[in-house]
């Protein structure tokens, strides 16, 4: 495969790069928008190229008015992406998650696959060291996104276990003292206690209560001392009502 893309020419070299960025399946105008303004205009030639060429395949597109496309196989995808520098990855990332904000028009429905792309320009630049406001940005960006789609996939789709994972991402990601973060770690707690992980549900809640107190949120702390003593009650036998109604 690496040897096939060796043979390519280096517009279609490119443009496979920055397709295996938006993933096994892409969107014409995703690519383009990824291309240098000077190579915009035949991106859609290159990529009919790349179709002759047995390297990608028509598929259908998420979005209307705009031609779908994927990769023959993922490991096509993997030795296009490989060739990329990490700075290029993390730049692409971060272009293809802001053209997915504009392309969904505000939609919802994208926030996990925008928070993807967010989290993986974030992975490359922290692994070339980088950091500053820029990067917290980022984080913040990332982090609400998948804080809106945990919640989405909790209270809308019933799908629990998602729900914590994404919103185990958002916490992880959003930086220490951002309100978001705050907002999130009960309803974490919450949704761990359910899902019978009560040691993790623990130390959330007491992460919950931490940051919260740190804050100076004394309702979102008193919120998190009464599911933590609701939580206490229920896995303790030794626990009695008086400790929550001390609470409230």
């Amino acid at each position: 495969l690496a040897a096939r893309l060796d043979g390519l020419q280096p517009r279609e070299r490119a443009i496979m790069e920055r397709a295996s960025i938006a993933g096994r399946e892409f969107s014409r105008n995703a690519v383009v928008e990824l291309s240098p303004s000077d190579q915009q205009s035949d991106a859609g030639g290159v990529l009919m190229t790349l179709v002759r060429k047995e390297l990608i395949q028509p598929f259908r597109s998420m979005f209307p008015d705009d031609d779908g496309f994927r990769f023959r196989h993922d490991l096509i995808r993997d030795a296009a992406s490989r060739r990329l520098p990490k700075e290029d990855r993390a730049r692409l990332h971060k272009g293809h998650a802001d053209w997915l904000e504009l392309a969904a028009d505000r939609s919802t429905e994208l926030d996990e696959l925008i928070a993807y792309h967010l989290e993986s320009a974030l992975r490359y630049l922290g692994e070339l060291g980088r950091s500053g406001e820029a990067i917290d940005a980022l984080a913040a960006r990332a982090g609400e996104r998948l804080a809106a789609a945990g919640r989405r996939a909790m209270h809308v789709r019933g799908d629990l276990s998602g729900g914590i994972n994404l919103l185990t991402r958002a916490a992880s990601v959003l930086p220490e003292h951002h309100p978001t973060r705050r907002a999130i770690l009960p309803e974490l707690g919450s949704a761990l206690m359910r899902a019978g992980d009560l040691d993790r549900a623990e130390n959330v809640l007491t992460a919950a209560l931490e940051a919260a107190s740190a804050a100076g949120d004394r309702r979102l702390e008193l919120r998190v001392m009464i599911e933590r003593e609701f939580f206490r009650e229920f896995t303790r036998p030794e626990g009695s009502v008086e400790e929550i109604l001390d609470v409230t």
